[in-house]
């Protein structure tokens, strides 16, 4: 499974902190995801 994070505004904190909301936000995304198709393998995200 592949996820995205698209932003069509530019967010109102620097390259760096907006860099890592959007991994969190695709991570999270991912992780429900993941719960969500009830697969017993592991998903291999980060902590």
């Amino acid at each position: 499974m592949t996820v995205f994070a698209l932003v069509h505004k530019r967010l109102k904190a620097s390259d760096k902190e907006a860099r890592q909301t959007l991994i969190d936000l695709a991570t999270d995304f991912a992780r429900q995801a993941h719960k969500d198709a009830k697969c017993d393998l592991p998903s291999k995200l980060p902590s």
